[in-house]
């Protein structure tokens, strides 16, 4: 199988990441995208193990949560680097 990321060293290498965002997230529990980000993890450490799917589902299912994932982080990124008074203003 050629698939990029069902391959052990991918998920070796994404270990580390995994267990930074899943401390910030602990760490954060009040903040509103920490309940939403702990599931897209465990499911982006668990779905690369059913690539075989994809022979029905034409699609890696890990694929769509690393993009939701990504999509989270970027939105907490930016939170953080907002000045204060922008960031009160939102709420």
């Amino acid at each position: 199988m050629g698939t990029p990321l069902i391959l052990v060293y991918v998920l070796l290498l994404l270990a580390p990441v995994f267990v930074l965002v899943m401390d910030w997230s602990v760490q954060h529990r009040a903040h509103p995208w920490s309940s939403g980000l702990r599931p897209l993890l465990y499911l982006a450490f668990l779905l690369p193990l059913f690539a075989p799917l994809t022979i029905w589902t034409h699609v890696q299912l890990s694929v769509i949560v690393f993009v939701g994932l990504l999509v989270v982080l970027a939105s907490v990124l930016s939170e953080q680097d907002m000045p204060t008074s922008l960031r009160e203003s939102k709420r």
